[in-house]
């Protein structure tokens, strides 16, 4: 994992924004990582990193996965009255759906 967020890394060490799009699919990796580990507060650094990149154009499925985390984060820390966990789980279905409908219009699109 180090590597590869290194190879993302520009000469400061900082995260390269021109790498958006992989930046985001390393953190979505070490979500699920410290999902698995039960690693809270690199669970929620992750989140945030992957959240702050704005030059990335994600694949729904990530998107799935970094909104899902954030959702449950919420949830954990029991943040009912903010509603960002609602909002966290709406992206998190939203990008389902849009997973599967891809999906489905390949499928058909194959037959054609």
């Amino acid at each position: 994992m180090k590597e590869l967020h290194r190879s993302c890394q520009n000469e400061k060490g900082e995260d390269d924004q021109k790498k958006g799009s992989q930046l985001v699919d390393i953190y979505a990796l070490e979500i699920q990582m410290h999902t698995e580990t039960k690693d809270i507060n690199k669970l929620k650094e992750s989140h945030r990193k992957a959240l702050d990149i704005e030059s990335a154009i994600p694949h729904p499925r990530i998107m799935g996965i970094i909104q899902e985390c954030g959702g449950k984060l919420h949830m954990k820390e029991k943040e009912w009255d903010q509603g960002t966990y609602r909002i966290s789980f709406f992206f998190f279905f939203l990008s389902a759906k849009l997973w599967i409908l891809i999906s489905i219009f390949n499928s058909i699109h194959r037959f054609l």
